[in-house]
């Protein structure tokens, strides 16, 4: 969508490696179509299973 800047991602990840919850915090993509777009295929990462129930994790991440 032609935008670029750096973001935090905030994810809910469940035991068996599943993301459950995804959110994207701060300008310049937070509450933006893009921003819902990058939500959603952060929903779509998998990870290895381990034994907690969940874990939360909030990451920068940066888009050219």
């Amino acid at each position: 969508m032609g935008q670029t800047g750096t973001f935090t991602a905030s994810l809910s990840i469940r035991g068996d490696g599943r993301v459950s919850s995804a959110q994207v915090i701060g300008a310049p993509f937070a509450g933006t179509p893009a921003g819902r777009c990058m939500e959603g295929v952060l929903r779509s990462a998998r990870f290895p299973q381990f034994k907690q129930s969940i874990f939360n994790v909030q990451y920068a991440l940066k888009v050219d």
